[in-house]
């Protein structure tokens, strides 16, 4: 049994050199033998990754076709940018002419941020079309930005049977 001789790949975090002029030095050593192989460099790459930090305050559900019941729990999900410090969420059932609060000041729990509210979807005498919104806003109150999706509220009616003849 020998070597594999096979390819290996390794991965190092370096951020912890962020903002330093570094050098990278490659050496080998050898064994008393002094005829293995060793090892090659091939192929070494420095990059950064993506983090992924929303520009914008953005609503992941509702999507915009959803049809809820009244009085049925709904979770409404958003993402926002980093520096979002909390939001407030806003519905209206008259095309955005006036907006409910649902709840203000949506703050996560140490390093979470919050970005989901269960909301009980209001008891609507007849059917209606809503709009829901979330507005983000930084540590000292200003605004990042809101987004708005439609909705609509399904109100079931339930009719006293009939009387049926056989």
């Amino acid at each position: 049994m020998g070597s594999s001789h096979g390819y290996v790949s390794s991965k190092l975090d370096l951020a912890s050199l962020a903002g330093q002029t570094v050098r990278f030095r490659f050496r080998i050593g050898t064994d008393v033998f002094g005829d293995s192989w060793g090892w090659f460099i091939d192929d070494v790459r420095i990059y950064t990754c993506d983090t992924s930090d929303p520009s914008t305050v953005s609503l992941t559900y509702p999507s915009g076709s959803e049809v809820w019941k009244p009085g049925e729990n709904e979770t409404i999900t958003w993402t926002g940018p980093s520096r979002m410090a909390y939001a407030t969420l806003r519905y209206s059932l008259d095309k955005g002419a006036t907006w409910k609060t649902i709840e203000k000041n949506l703050t996560g729990t140490g390093t979470e941020k919050r970005t989901e509210y269960v909301w009980k979807v209001p008891l609507q005498p007849n059917n209606k079309k809503g709009l829901l919104k979330v507005t983000g806003y930084d540590s000292k109150g200003a605004s990042l930005g809101s987004s708005t999706m439609p909705f609509s509220i399904e109100v079931v009616r339930i009719i006293y049977p009939m009387e049926v003849k056989p």
